[in-house]
């Protein structure tokens, strides 16, 4: 009767100390001190070295461009640089937060005394933008015409205020490379010209100054690897960057499902496959880590036999999306043989895009006012071990 019992008290043991590390993992990257894990900030950084300290502690050999580290570009560009100044009424203004330096500015100063909607001669030029129709597509190369106009009649620097330009068009612009017209042109925030340009002001001192730097930002992915000796590798990927404003942040769960599977594969005796584990950056910018570890994949493409991609868990209770079942033959199978019943899984058997070997992503409802549900990442944990383990003896699967 005894002996019976063993393999349950195990399994509960080791369940227990699966969900103490899935806890801890979590609460430690949803830190203040993280502060948020941003890509490209000191954040980012520390949570990276808590990752690949987590790795080498579990033994996983670094398998990055720098020990675990694999680092991406996620800016290269020129951008208003903390030097540049617009005072207005001797009001100074926050470069890169009321006013922004457009790509086609000189790198040059100016300074009057300006009327509000009067375009003089050998002045500085205020243009009101909400009175104009712009196509969103063609903002850019609107103000650029009529900053050239400006000067044909002798304005000394142009100042935009009052357009509806997104945050994410005036990042885009600081990528843009134009030739310099021959005077300064500016762009003001609508709050900030309604605070200081409003249209009560009848005439305004303005004095400014553009200046532009190089801004280089770079976001990192950590790697880790088990080396079985085999001829193939079984790539697990999972996110690790976060919002700050979502203090239940479900990426730290996908990190800390896949930590929990390097540390069990690497204690098993899976060794029909190697194992590369890759905690990704970038994904609030539009998965930027995972598509250079795609383009640079540190083990050579036919190695890979599949790829299992984790995306945020922390909600299983509320189902488990599993996606790209069609892209290996062997797919359907493994999963009804290891899904179960305390999960409700919901099969797509679509293909991943962007995928030259078979892949399969899970994931779960978003819910970022709830937390994050240990027992169902468990859960999860525990079906994309087994489906590993049963296909450890089925060799390298076949991809349609």
């Amino acid at each position: 009767m005894l002996l019976a019992t063993l393999p349950t008290a195990a399994q509960k043991k080791a369940d227990r100390k699966t969900l103490e590390n899935l806890q801890t993992t979590v609460s430690t990257l949803n830190a203040d001190s993280l502060q948020g894990r941003q890509t490209g900030t000191p954040g980012e950084t520390r949570a990276a070295a808590w990752i690949s300290a987590h790795m080498q502690q579990d033994g996983l050999q670094p398998k990055g461009d720098s020990g675990y580290f694999q680092c991406f570009v996620i800016k290269d560009a020129m951008q208003t640089a903390a030097s540049a100044l617009l005072r207005i009424n001797d009001h100074p203004l926050a470069p890169n937060e009321q006013f922004y330096a457009l790509p086609f500015s000189a790198t040059k100063a100016a300074k009057g005394d300006v009327i509000p909607h009067v375009n003089e001669p050998n002045n500085i030029w205020l243009v009101d933008l909400s009175t104009q129709e712009i196509p969103a597509d063609k903002i850019l190369e609107h103000l650029h015409k009529q900053a050239t106009e400006a000067i044909k009649t002798s304005a000394t620097a142009v100042v935009f205020y009052n357009g509806n330009i997104p945050a994410a068009e005036l990042e885009k612009w600081s990528h843009t490379t134009m030739k310099p017209l021959s005077i300064p042109v500016l762009w003001v925030t609508a709050p900030t010209a309604k605070q200081y340009m409003g249209e009560d002001a009848d005439n305004l001192s303005v004095d400014l100054k553009v200046a532009f730097e190089h801004v280089r930002t770079h976001g990192t992915n950590v790697i880790g690897f088990i080396d079985n000796s085999a001829p193939q590798t079984v790539i697990v990927s999972a996110p690790y960057d976060g919002a700050p404003a979502r203090k239940n942040d479900d990426k730290a769960s996908a990190t800390a499902a896949l930590l929990e599977l390097g540390r069990l594969l690497k204690a098993s005796k899976l060794h029909n496959n190697n194992y590369l584990l890759v905690a990704v950056s970038g994904q609030e910018q539009g998965g930027l880590g995972s598509t250079w570890f795609d383009q640079h994949c540190t083990i050579a493409g036919n190695a890979v036999n599949y790829i299992v991609k984790l995306a945020p868990m922390g909600h299983a209770d509320k189902g488990l999306r599993v996606q790209g079942c069609a892209s290996a033959n062997a797919f359907k199978q493994l999963l009804s043989d290891v899904t179960p019943n305390s999960l409700k899984v919901d099969v797509d058997s679509a293909t991943l895009p962007q995928s030259n070997a078979p892949a399969l992503a899970f994931s779960t409802p978003d819910d970022a006012a709830a937390p994050v549900n240990y027992n169902g990442t468990l859960d999860v944990v525990k079906m994309v071990y087994s489906l590993i383990e049963k296909a450890n003896s089925q060799g390298k699967l076949a991809h349609p």
